[in-house]
């Protein structure tokens, strides 16, 4: 699966941390690809969906993590889609791209 990743960005390796916008923006950065061009997709809604669209990005919520409630931050962030099961990720952006 690695061939099919062409950047990745952790924040152990950048000044910056989910949800800053910059770690998002560093990531489409590296891969040569406007923010409005990208999509996240994450299980958290304050760090997967707040941060990425406050960096211009598209938001794909996944839901399936069990967050223990001290770790849940209040937010109003709305994500631009949710899935259960990733196999759906690609026919949202394909849909978003005029693809389907």
């Amino acid at each position: 699966m690695l061939h099919l990743v062409d950047a990745d960005v952790y924040s152990s390796e950048t000044p910056w941390v989910k949800p800053n916008p910059e770690i998002f923006l560093e990531a489409s950065r590296r891969i040569g690809v406007d923010p409005a061009e990208c999509v996240y997709v994450g299980d958290r809604g304050y760090e997967d969906v707040h941060g990425p669209q406050s960096a211009g990005m598209r938001a794909i919520l996944v839901p399936h993590s069990d967050i223990p409630e001290y770790q849940q931050v209040a937010h109003e962030a709305t994500p631009d889609a949710v899935v259960h099961e990733l196999k759906d990720v690609l026919d949202i952006a394909l849909r978003w791209d005029g693809r389907r």
